[in-house]
């Protein structure tokens, strides 16, 4: 006999296109406030705060976004946590690292503007320019006047990592050396695994089929 459960809370991200991977940020249990970041088709990862589990907490408290995590130029494909860094790949071939602050009250100014580019990469522009379609950049789909500004704390990445010759699939920690060196899986065939303090290129394996 098969029983259904409603969920605790529901996590809209601001705009229609939906999220590609979720992950829990902290704490270690459920007794406190709550970290879960989600990355979306948007090409950005969101970290929500949720309440704590336990039954004493207020009713009157509600999820809400604490940072919206821009950087990336193609859609978010996955997303790793460690206790004070978020790191998620995307299809545009990079690795970005956000630091996290201590609390969301040090945080007084966004560090990107508001208003999203296209969701069309370089290439798919200069697709749409030899076949003689309008090449402007505007809002991504999805996404109306009305969301823009939604949101929580703008921030850029405190680092990137470059290397993949396309897209990357998936993200890695090194076995338990969780924060220190992250793996990632690329389009191109390649395994790579990098150094998260100082961004080098440490490992990689590459596809013998090429």
């Amino acid at each position: 006999m098969s029983t259904t459960q409603e969920p605790l809370w529901t996590l809209p991200l601001p705009t229609t296109l939906g999220a590609t991977c979720a992950t829990w940020v902290s704490p270690n249990t459920v007794d406190t406030n709550i970290l879960l970041a989600a990355g979306g088709v948007d090409r950005q990862t969101h970290v929500f705060q949720i309440p704590s589990l336990l039954p004493s907490s207020s009713e009157s408290e509600k999820p809400k976004e604490l940072y919206t995590l821009h950087g990336h130029t193609g859609p978010i494909s996955s997303i790793l946590s460690s206790e004070s860094e978020i790191i998620s790949s995307s299809w545009d071939g990079q690795i970005n690292v956000y630091v996290l602050p201590d609390s969301p009250e040090e945080i007084t100014s966004h560090q990107t503007e508001s208003e999203p580019l296209s969701y069309l990469a370089q290439r798919d522009l200069k697709k749409r320019r030899k076949i003689g379609g309008d090449e402007t950049r505007g809002p991504i789909e999805g996404l109306t006047d009305g969301d823009i500004g939604v949101g929580g704390w703008r921030r850029l990445p405190d680092g990137t990592f470059r290397g993949h010759k396309g897209r990357v699939g998936a993200l890695g920690w090194a076995g338990r050396d969780v924060g220190k060196v992250v793996y990632s899986g690329g389009w191109d065939g390649s395994l790579r695994g990098w150094d998260v303090e100082t961004g080098a290129n440490v490992v990689m394996r590459v596809s013998l089929s090429d």
